[in-house]
């Protein structure tokens, strides 16, 4: 593992915090010298995107600062790395390890809604914008629905 690098990718109440831990018991018992991170470097990388959409050289630019962190050996699992995966595919070839996880639809939505609730700062794009810290990858930002057709939706469907 130590010529690996290793993605675990989520959108978000997917598993990503059950995986990271038992990922960590696993190399401790194989004496693994790397590091297991959840959610490392993902503040960046989700607020890159999101402030720099629409900027695409200032967007390449930062996430490459953003990419140049990752370490061979290390095994990074949580949400937005997907964000930077062309980077990371570009960089490491066929040393790169992906997981993706992915969980049945319906208790996804009502855990990740509540999730919000939870932690509103780490949801910006979903609930009060101006409390949040992380901004999150939405509909807007792939042109699906305007900025302002975004923000007529509603969580409280769910």
């Amino acid at each position: 593992m130590k010529n690996q690098i290793i993605i675990g990718i989520g959108k978000g109440r997917d598993g990503t915090t059950s995986l990271s831990e038992n990922l960590k018991k696993i190399i401790e018992l194989n004496n693994h010298k790397g590091q297991v991170y959840h959610e490392k470097f993902v503040k960046e990388i989700y607020n890159n995107f999101h402030f720099n959409f629409d900027n695409k050289k200032k967007l390449e630019k930062k996430n490459i600062d953003i990419f140049k962190k990752f370490k061979l050996g290390n095994i990074y699992v949580g949400n937005g790395y997907i964000l930077i995966l062309d980077l990371l595919k570009k960089k490491y070839g066929n040393k790169l390890k992906i997981i993706q996880l992915f969980r049945e639809k319906k208790s996804w939505s009502k855990s990740f809604v509540k999730n919000i609730k939870f932690y509103p700062k780490k949801h910006g794009n979903y609930i009060d914008d101006s409390k949040s810290e992380i901004f999150r990858m939405c509909a807007y930002h792939y042109g699906e629905l305007t900025f302002n057709e975004w923000n007529k939706l509603s969580l409280k469907k769910n």
